[in-house]
């Protein structure tokens, strides 16, 4: 049996700005599997707003998004990302995906539209806003 895909597009990356943005959600999946704290706030802007799965509709910054995620981290299993789709509008850009995020201690996902609002700094992309999509 085959890996599973972490992340799915609904329209793959092509320009060199669409491909480093994609490196974002790549790092994202990748510091949550190996809990990777560092690497998982890496992805964020230092004035970022991050609404995650525990704090559901309170922004957090930067550094409240380490000190939760470092206490939460170990009950994640699994991320995944399906649908994706990387606008890029000069020097922003969004990302808008369904997250699929599995726990330890329960059966079925945790499935969440995402959006990610992304700013390049420096020559640099990083996200700046995340948040859930709400219907």
């Amino acid at each position: 049996m085959g890996k599973t895909v972490s992340i799915q597009y609904f329209e793959k990356p092509v320009t060199d700005d669409e491909k480093e943005i994609a490196t974002l959600l790549q790092k994202i999946v990748q510091a949550t599997i190996t809990k990777n704290i560092d690497l998982l706030v890496s992805v964020y802007s230092d004035t970022a707003s991050i609404v995650n799965l525990i704090s559901r509709h309170i922004p957090l910054n930067k550094s409240e998004y380490r000190e939760r995620m470092s206490n939460i981290m170990e009950n994640i299993r699994d991320i995944y990302f399906r649908d994706a789709i990387i606008r890029v509008n000069g020097q922003e850009a969004t990302i808008s995906c369904l997250s699929i995020i599995l726990l330890r201690d329960k059966i079925l996902p945790e499935k969440n539209q995402r959006y990610y609002r992304c700013i390049k700094e420096n020559g640099k992309w990083s996200i700046a806003e995340s948040r859930y999509i709400v219907f």
